[in-house]
C-alpha cells in the first residue's frame, strides 16, 4: 500500500533517475563533439546527474528504513495479539477441561444415586422390611415415577401381609 508521501517520493526518484540519464547522454554528446577531452572535465559535467542520483539513493534508503520500522511495529503488534489470543485459548481449554471433568463426575452420580436408592428399597422389600418408606423424590422424573410405583407396591404388600396375618390369627383363634 502506497501513501501519498510514498507516491510523491517515487515521482521524485523517477525524476532524479531521468536527470541522471540525461546527464550521461549530455556527457556522451559532449565527448563525441570534442567538447570534453579529459576525465576531470567529464566528471564535472556529470556532477548534476550524480547529485540527482544521490537524491534517489538517499530517498530509497530512507523509505526502506521507514518501511522496515513500520513492518517491525506491525510484527510486534501481531505477536502481542497472537500471544494474547493463545493465552485466551489456553484459558478456555483449561476451563473446558475442568467443566468436562465436573460433568463427568456429577452426571453419573446424579444418575447412579437414584438407582442405588431404588435398588436398596427393592432389596429391603424383598427381605420383608416393609416399614421403611421408599423415597419418592429422586430428582429425575422417570426415577420418581419408578419410586412411586415401588412405594405403592410396598404399601400393597404391607396391606396384603397385614390381611394375611389377621386371617391367620382369626383362624388360629377359632
Amino acid at each position: 500500500v502506497w501513501s501519498a508521501a510514498d507516491l510523491a517520493n517515487i515521482k521524485a526518484w523517477s525524476e532524479s533517475l531521468r536527470a541522471y540519464g540525461e546527464g550521461f547522454e549530455q556527457v556522451i554528446e559532449d565527448v563525441n563533439r570534442g567538447l570534453l577531452t579529459n576525465t576531470l572535465s567529464a566528471n564535472a559535467a556529470i556532477q548534476d546527474g550524480k547529485n540527482a542520483f544521490r537524491v534517489m539513493l538517499d530517498g530509497t534508503a530512507a523509505a526502506s528504513a521507514q518501511k522496515l520500522v513500520a513492518a517491525q511495529q506491525a510484527e510486534q503488534t501481531i505477536l502481542v495479539s497472537s500471544t494474547r489470543l493463545n493465552q485466551i485459548l489456553v484459558g478456555l481449554l483449561v476451563l473446558s477441561l475442568v467443566l468436562i471433568l465436573l460433568v463427568m463426575n456429577i452426571v453419573p452420580r446424579a444418575i447412579i444415586r437414584p438407582i442405588q436408592t431404588l435398588s436398596k428399597a427393592a432389596e429391603d422389600m424383598s427381605k420383608g422390611e416393609l416399614e421403611k418408606s421408599v423415597p419418592t423424590e429422586l430428582s429425575i422424573r422417570d426415577f420418581d415415577s419408578l419410586a412411586q410405583t415401588l412405594e405403592r407396591l410396598r404399601i400393597s404388600q404391607k396391606t396384603l401381609m397385614a390381611r394375611y396375618y389377621r386371617k391367620a390369627e382369626t383362624k388360629s383363634a377359632a
